[in-house]
């Protein structure tokens, strides 16, 4: 069983650790729905999507 004085250090780097990393929670959510709110008929994002102009989805056909 651990002892008193290592759970208290746990406890200690944990809040610190929250302390420094709830600082970024105000942040990050609407950053990345920034970044992720690309529109979704942009080319790049239709072809990586797998829905671009070869894909059985749109009736188109390829020939490599």
């Amino acid at each position: 069983m651990p002892d008193k004085e290592s759970n208290l250090e746990a406890d200690k780097d944990r809040r610190d650790f929250l302390k420094a990393a709830g600082k970024f929670a105000a942040i990050v959510p609407p950053a990345m729905t920034l970044l992720l709110s690309t529109s979704m008929t942009a080319r790049a994002t239709v072809v990586s999507g797998g829905g671009g102009p070869c894909s059985s989805d749109n009736g188109g056909s390829c020939s490599s």
